[in-house]
């Protein structure tokens, strides 16, 4: 593997020169237009709502107050199947090891940044001078699981002690991030898990029962309709096990939650099993959130845990279909290896949990129908995956973790990623975060410097892109002794229909992309960013080695008006982390020829393989050497003949 090679300040401003998402960052009236268009009226209402609550709960906080008379303990007769969520959650993160050790010694890491909390007294700051995000993570406590586990309980208490300690913490209108609805979602989990392991120590049990019950309370009343998505399921998540696994003094609200988790199942899951944000890392965080419900479910005797279960049972489905052949996930859309969880440890989790009937393999059957209407996953051997995902870039009415990656490729070759999304550096509203959510960041057709949606903010999209047609199939040599998948998507992300196509090829796979005319347009530029531990060469005019310890891969552009080379780029697996990296880009004037392809050979170095590609009368073909042509009507991508 190669040395990684941090991304300095000055190797940043080299890259952001080239950033072609340079419009104003703030709102506009054709933005609001979007946003008015693509949001729903009830987003807008809670909104509404939600900022009243802030504003009243700082000029008017008594009226906020959660009652210090609450409390909740424990149900015995329930706690095994809480432990078994802890036990399980606490393995989910192993590359934490060494973040969860400095937590020993007051030290807190989170976003790539390690800050020492630690006070005279022996305590923690709870009130550090960093980013929002970087405060988020530290109240939602999530590495307790993790250290109780890896040094032992008292060290993790010892956080729990400080916080119910600090002054801040008693309301939430004194410490707003500490109250934040995400917050509470996330560390009740947490204290819930560590209570039934390791049982609560006898200094803390009464103010952490209270705390238990209030935070609650303040969840219950504060759920973020707004948002929806990922925040919503997580709230969502944690009322639910505090329902099942405490006990109260008041009639149980159960049933209720337990119909909003429903309804958010059936919004939030696509028929695939992807989680509707469409970013692998949110996809696995609400895949754990469901896991944890479906045990909770069984545990309290619901009817609701078959239902839950089918759901669950579609998400891991869907990452088994995507899983790349070195066990990891491709990074789409807002994710991050920081947060992903481990995915054998987490599929080990959901055989354990999730039943199987008779009905599996019909799911089996519906979900990977559905999961190709979005995704074609292209496998050769056991070492070599490409996923071409031919889905919307974002939830509509929540585009917040969308990027501009329509028709988008990425790969894992000879056993190692290889083809990758630019990743996401941060959430702040800089002109890195606007980079890494660009047309140019992902492996996708670029016209001029036009962009295949407005990202704008740190979460927000106007204009964008739509999916307009897909298409798959297989070609067939005259003999039919072979077979070769194709797959093809259209969409109007530049104003005209601009079409993909992935075909395989004997010695790997083509892929080609067209456009129609687009007003003035001059150029059509495909780039391909490959993980720092690849080298790129360049061995002659448009043809280029890939080098890796596992193995090689020889790429072709194709097409005598293109020209291609090597540019660098940058690579953010994880919030905060930049690396060096190559970028493959070639570029052809529309004014010759309105489509530019490239060939990933994984076997031969004989030009002679090279496919070819040519284009007329409103058809494209694309010609395997030796092999079949394949023909598609450029307006739609169905094939002829």
């Amino acid at each position: 593997m190669s040395v990684l090679i941090e991304a300095d300040e000055a190797y940043w401003t080299e890259v952001l020169l080239r950033m072609t998402n340079q419009s104003r960052n703030g709102l506009s009236w054709a933005r609001t237009t979007q946003l008015l268009r693509y949001h729903r009226p009830a987003q807008f209402a809670w909104r509404l709502m939600r900022l009243v609550q802030q504003r009243t709960q700082r000029t008017l906080p008594n009226l906020f107050t959660v009652p210090e008379t609450l409390s909740a303990q424990l149900n015995p007769d329930r706690i095994s199947g809480l432990v078994s969520i802890a036990d399980q959650r606490c393995k989910l993160w192993p590359h934490r090891h060494q973040a969860v050790a400095e937590m020993t010694e007051g030290v807190f890491c989170a976003l790539n940044r390690c800050v020492d909390l630690s006070d005279q007294r022996g305590g923690i700051n709870w009130d550090p001078t960093e980013s929002r995000l970087w405060r988020f993570h530290l109240q939602s406590q999530e590495a307790l699981l993790q250290l109780a586990d890896e040094t032992n309980p008292a060290a993790a208490f010892r956080w729990i002690e400080s916080w119910l300690s600090f002054p801040k913490h008693r309301q939430p209108g004194m410490d707003p991030d500490a109250w934040h609805p995400f917050c509470l979602s996330r560390r009740l989990p947490v204290w819930l898990g560590l209570a039934a392991q390791h049982g609560i120590p006898q200094q803390i049990a009464s103010a952490f029962s209270v705390a238990l019950a209030r935070q609650l309370h303040s969840l219950r009343r504060h759920l973020e309709w707004d948002l929806g998505g990922n925040h919503l399921l997580e709230n969502l998540t944690a009322l639910y096990l505090g329902e099942v696994y405490l006990r109260f003094d008041r009639p149980s609200d159960l049933p209720q939650i337990e119909r909003w988790l429903m309804q958010q199942c059936e919004l939030q899951v696509l028929e695939s099993g992807e989680h509707v944000e469409r970013a692998s890392t949110y996809h696995a965080l609400m895949t754990v959130s469901l896991l944890q419900c479906v045990q909770a479910a069984k545990d309290a005797g619901r009817a609701a845990s078959f239902p839950l279960a089918k759901v669950a049972a579609r998400m891991v489905g869907f990452l088994k279909d995507v899983q790349q052949p070195n066990g990891e996930l491709a990074l789409l859309g807002d994710s991050g290896t920081d947060e992903l969880p481990d995915l054998d440890r987490l599929l080990n989790w959901a055989k354990a949990v999730l039943p199987v009937d008779d009905q599996d393999a019909k799911d089996s059957v519906t979900r990977h129908r559905a999961l190709t209407v979005d995704y074609g996953v292209f496998r050769r051997g056991s070492d070599h995956q490409l996923l071409f995902d031919s889905g919307a870039l974002a939830c509509d009415h929540l585009p917040a973790h969308g990027h501009a990656d329509l028709l988008n490729v990425t790969a894992c070759l000879h056993g190692a990623t290889a083809l990758v999304d630019t990743g996401n550096f941060e959430y702040e509203s800089t002109a890195k975060r606007r980079y890494c959510r660009s047309t140019a960041a992902h492996n996708v057709l670029q016209i001029d410097q036009r962009e295949q949606a407005d990202v704008f903010g740190s979460f927000r999209m106007g204009r964008r892109g739509r999916v307009l047609a897909r298409n798959k199939g297989t070609v067939t040599c005259h003999d039919r002794r072979r077979s070769y998948r194709w797959a093809s998507a259209i969409h109007d992300g530049f104003g005209a229909p601009v079409g993909r196509c992935v075909l395989e090829t004997d010695q790997g796979w083509l892929i080609a992309d067209w456009c129609g005319k687009i007003g003035e347009a001059k150029f059509a530029t495909s780039r391909l960013h490959w993980h720092p531990d690849w080298e790129l060469q360049n061995t002659e005019p448009n043809r280029f080695t890939a080098e890796h310890q596992h193995g090689n891969v020889v790429i072709q552009w194709l097409g005598a008006q293109t020209q291609a080379e090597i540019m660098p780029s940058v690579y953010c697996p994880g919030f905060g982390q930049a690396y060096q990296n190559q970028t493959l880009v070639g570029r052809t004037p529309l004014s010759a020829q309105h489509w530019i392809a490239v060939h990933l050979n994984l076997q031969s170095a004989d030009a002679s393989h090279s496919p070819a590609v040519s284009a007329s009368q409103g058809r494209i073909c694309l010609q395997i050497a030796e092999g079949p042509a394949l023909e598609l009507c450029e307006k739609t991508g169905t094939q002829f003949g």
